[in-house]
This record gives structure tokens, sequence and C-alpha cells, in this order.
């Protein structure tokens, strides 16, 4: 019977641990999405918006724009959206772990057993 308990608890562990990280991935994840947003604000500022009074800052800030635009926003917007999409994944695995904990929690139920003489009062024990 100890086993049981035990079980249970490991799985209810397991389960609020990819909860914790599933919200965590998720709030990250939305994080470089903002980011990534800020990058591509400031690449369309630096490469569209300023006007530049020397040749050389246009240069310059021109192509920190355009890399920004081309490099920068991309791979962050990438990656907030694959910890977006992880943490839904990582949070239907918690939810799997959660059922699993239920299921060795020791259920007991009172049941007649109608095939015994007498119909005795027996406890069925579902897992």
């Amino acid at each position: 019977m100890e086993w049981q308990h035990l079980s249970a608890d490991i799985y209810s562990g397991w389960s609020n641990s990819c909860q914790q990280y599933s919200s965590r991935r998720l709030r990250e994840g939305w994080q470089l999405v903002g980011l990534s947003a800020a990058f591509a604000a400031l690449g369309v500022t630096l490469t569209f918006i300023v006007d530049y009074d020397h040749l050389g800052t246009a240069i310059l800030g021109r192509t920190f724009g355009i890399a920004s635009l081309l490099t920068v926003v991309p791979v962050t917007f990438s990656w907030g959206v694959s910890d977006i999409s992880g943490s839904s994944e990582q949070k239907e695995q918690g939810q799997l772990y959660k059922e699993k904990a239920e299921r060795y929690k020791l259920h007991v139920a009172p049941s007649i057993n109608l095939r015994e003489p007498g119909g005795g009062l027996f406890m069925l024990l579902g897992f």
C-alpha cells in the first residue's frame, strides 16, 4: 500500500514541476516576442525614419537597422514562438502526470457481493 502512495506523490510532484515549467516558458516566450517587436521598431526607425546628417552615421545606422530587421527579429521571434508552443506541450505532459497520480491514489468504496451467501458487505479497492 505504501508504494501506491509513493507513486501518487511522485506523479503529483512531476505534474507540479511541469506546470511551473510550462508557465515560466510561456512567460519567457511572450517576452521574446515583445523583444523582437522592439528590435523591429528599432530597425525600422534606424533604417527608414532617422534623417542622418553625415554619410558615416547614415551607413552605420542603416546597416545596424537592416541587420536588426534581417537577423535579430526573425531569430528572437522564432525562439518566442517555439517557447510558447513548447509550453503547451509541457502543460499537456503535466496533465498526464496528474491523471496518473489520481489513478495511483487508493479509492475505497463499499460494495455488496450478491454471489456470496447472505450478500456480505465488502470493500472494493480500486486503483
